[in-house]
């Protein structure tokens, strides 16, 4: 009986192991970012979609970037969130999906305060999380 429950076990424990391992990471749209054109856009903030900034452009077109990082973040880095009205350029990473769409990502963004970086110019990936969290402090200080 007890070769018998740790030969279930074990079977488990190993069809578990190979479910998890042979599923891809979640999210790895931060791999496509370090293949996507970069893009600036200047305009004024009209809006915010969550997690991102409306703005509207110069050109008069509405767009919505993601991305924009935590408040805690920005006020890590002496800066405010831009505000309703407020002028900004952002550079963002232009991301094509599967459906035609594209997704626009904030690379950095630059206010009446400051320019805050938001993402790893090598990887892509935020600032703000993981390993990647103490270096940018460190860089942007």
């Amino acid at each position: 009986m007890r070769k018998w429950v740790a030969l279930v076990a074990v079977g488990l424990g190993l069809f578990l192991v190979t479910q998890v391992v042979a599923q891809p990471p979640r999210c790895c749209w931060w791999l496509a970012i370090q293949n996507a054109p970069e893009k600036t856009i200047q305009g004024t903030v009209v809006g915010y979609a969550w997690p991102g900034l409306i703005i509207q452009t110069d050109e008069g077109e509405e767009v919505v970037v993601y991305g924009i990082g935590p408040w805690w973040f920005w006020r890590s880095q002496g800066i405010t969130r831009p505000r309703r009205g407020e002028e900004i350029t952002v550079t963002v990473y232009e991301l094509a999906l599967k459906n035609g769409q594209t997704c626009l990502i904030a690379k950095e963004i630059e206010t009446k305060q400051g320019t805050l970086k938001l993402r790893d110019a090598e990887t892509g990936l935020p600032l703000w999380s993981g390993p990647m969290r103490n270096r940018s402090m460190m860089r942007n200080r």
